[in-house]
């Protein structure tokens, strides 16, 4: 919008290399002689004045508008850092800036080359002091919190349990023996726990066979040898969680009691 305004317009590529400068714009500093790598050819109206050219458009324009002047000039390469030094780039550089300078005051429009604030959050943080004044304070209250042992919430109340019985972890045993259906581990155990509670009971060997406890408390009580022999048989297939706790009870009671 700017070039339409002084009926500047791009009207094709420029041809990279050396540009043919009009010699009475360039005096002061002399300078004969422009390059540049890639630009753009302008074409302007009658009354603009051509500067430069590459041999087949113009590459340099000016306007007077007042007291003021409109340059264009369609490449870069002249103003960079690694153009400026060619041919006599720099001259005429300072030849087109100079009418500028006699008035005191050069503004040069640099938001194209990255001269500008960036919206990026990282990059406020990181290059400017008010972002780092925020991420050292950030730091600074980490640490005080790490060091000083303040927690970072709300305390979490203690959650109190009551003392579990041992019928619970006997349910919560025959529970898992029954899932997984091997019920016969919990009987075997509790047949062992009944012969050998009754062998120590009457001062035998442990090992001695169940027949010959059996006879031996059979001697002295028949109704005790009787409901051991039950307790037995009973092991020996099958059982319902409810009766295998109560087989439990009935070989703590037998084993109890004074022959």
């Amino acid at each position: 919008s700017l070039l339409t305004a002084f009926n500047v317009r791009i009207s094709g590529i420029a041809r990279p290399g050396a540009l043919a400068v009009t010699g009475g714009a360039f005096l002061d500093p002399p300078a004969r002689e422009m390059q540049i790598d890639r630009g753009v050819a302008l074409s302007a109206a009658a009354d603009a004045d051509v500067l430069a050219t590459d041999g087949q458009a113009p590459v340099i324009v000016s306007v007077s508008q007042g007291r003021g002047l409109f340059i264009v000039v369609g490449s870069l390469w002249p103003f960079l850092g690694a153009g400026i030094g060619q041919a006599e780039n720099g001259r005429a550089i300072l030849t087109l800036a100079r009418r500028a300078l006699a008035q005191g005051v050069v503004a040069f429009d640099e938001y194209h080359h990255g001269a500008h604030p960036s919206a990026d959050v990282l990059v406020l943080v990181e290059q400017t002091w008010p972002g780092r004044a925020l991420v050292f304070a950030a730091i600074l209250t980490f640490l005080y919190l790490v060091l000083s042992g303040r927690r970072l919430g709300p305390p979490l109340p203690l959650e109190v349990r009551p003392a579990r019985s041992s019928l619970e972890y006997v349910r919560g045993f025959a529970g898992l023996v029954r899932r997984s259906g091997r019920g016969e581990i919990a009987r075997r155990r509790l047949r062992a726990d009944l012969h050998h509670g009754l062998a120590r009971a009457l001062g035998l060997d442990p090992a001695t066979p169940f027949d010959r406890v059996l006879a031996t408390i059979g001697a002295q009580d028949r109704t005790r040898a009787a409901e051991a022999r039950a307790i037995d048989d009973a092991l020996a297939r099958p059982l319902r969680e409810e009766q295998l706790l109560r087989t439990v009870a009935k070989i703590e009671e037998l084993i109890g009691q004074r022959s």
